[in-house]
């Protein structure tokens, strides 16, 4: 009994529909982020607003990516990549704050740089989501594949 039969999903690689919700949630996550700087602006929330949503569009895209390298559906080595790359990230970061709270750096007068917390909690994610939405986009629309030059007038 294979496993796919189990979760009574038959085939998911080819649904055309999961390619389109995963691309609109991401859409609307990504449009989420100038609302919230907008509404934001005048209070000093504005940093927490863009991290709730880069957290909730961190874990729908690690969902998305784990079930599609589970299932192996389209575009697998980029997912693949894709979610090790945020899986060891993940396990950075988790393992530098749970370091730095056990060995009292934080408590013991050391502060890091803003720059460094800046690059750290902001660089690798947005990355992360920016290759991830391209990866989902060029599978709902691929790009234009070049015909053959022999007898370009007709197309089969």
């Amino acid at each position: 009994m294979k496993f796919q039969y189990f979760l009574k999903i038959q085939d998911i690689k080819n649904v055309r529909w999961t390619k389109w919700t995963d691309l609109i949630v991401q859409t609307i996550l990504f449009c989420l982020i100038p609302t919230a700087l907008i509404f934001s602006r005048e209070k000093q929330d504005w940093l927490l607003n863009l991290l709730a949503i880069q957290y909730v569009m961190g874990i729908w895209q690690m969902a998305s990516s784990f079930i599609s390298v589970l299932f192996k559906g389209p575009a697998f080595k980029k997912k693949l990549r894709h979610f090790l790359i945020s899986g060891a990230y993940l396990l950075l970061l988790v393992t530098g704050v749970t370091l730095g709270a056990k060995t009292n750096y934080f408590n013991g007068g050391y502060e890091a740089s803003p720059v460094i917390l800046w690059i750290c909690f902001f660089v690798p994610p947005w990355t992360l989501a920016i290759y991830y939405y391209s990866i989902t986009w060029l599978l709902v629309n691929p790009r234009y594949k070049k015909l053959s030059s022999f007898l370009p007038h007709i197309n089969f």
